[in-house]
C-alpha cells in the first residue's frame, strides 16, 4: 500500500511538478491550492503526510495547519513545510513544535532534497 502525500500550494506549477515527482516514487498524491481546499479534502482524505506552501492568500499554512491539529484524528499526519522563507532562532523552533511540524524545505526546491526529506519523514 503506497504512503498518501497531500500537496497544499497555491502554485499550479509547483503543486504539479512535487505531484509529478512524488508519483514516479509510487507514492499516491492528491492537491489543494489553498488552507480551505487542505481542510475540506481532509474530511474524506487520510494523508501521511501534508507538503503545505507556508505563504498563501486567504488562509496561511499556519493558520491551516493551526485548524488541521484541533481535531483529534489529524494528530498523526506528518507535516512539512515548502517556502520562500528562512527559519531561524528558537522562536520558529518553538512554533514548528507547537503546531508539531516535521521539517520545513525552502523554495526554490531541490528534487533530490524533496524526495529524502519526504521518505525520511516518513519512516
Amino acid at each position: 500500500m503506497s504512503q498518501k502525500i497531500l500537496v497544499v500550494d497555491d502554485e499550479a506549477d509547483i503543486r504539479n511538478s512535487v505531484k509529478t515527482l512524488l508519483e514516479a516514487m509510487e507514492y499516491e498524491v492528491r492537491e489543494a491550492e489553498d488552507g480551505e481546499t487542505c481542510l475540506k479534502t481532509l474530511e474524506e482524505y487520510h494523508p501521511n503526510l501534508i507538503l503545505m506552501d507556508f505563504f498563501m492568500p486567504k488562509v496561511s499554512g499556519r493558520e491551516t495547519i493551526k485548524k488541521i491539529r484541533e481535531k483529534p484524528e489529524n494528530q498523526d499526519i506528518k507535516i512539512i513545510f515548502l517556502t520562500v522563507a528562512e527559519f531561524r532562532g528558537e522562536e520558529y523552533m518553538q512554533e514548528f513544535e507547537d503546531l508539531k511540524i516535521d521539517d520545513y524545505i525552502q523554495k526554490p526546491i531541490d528534487t533530490q532534497e524533496l524526495l529524502s526529506r519526504v521518505k525520511q519523514t516518513l519512516q
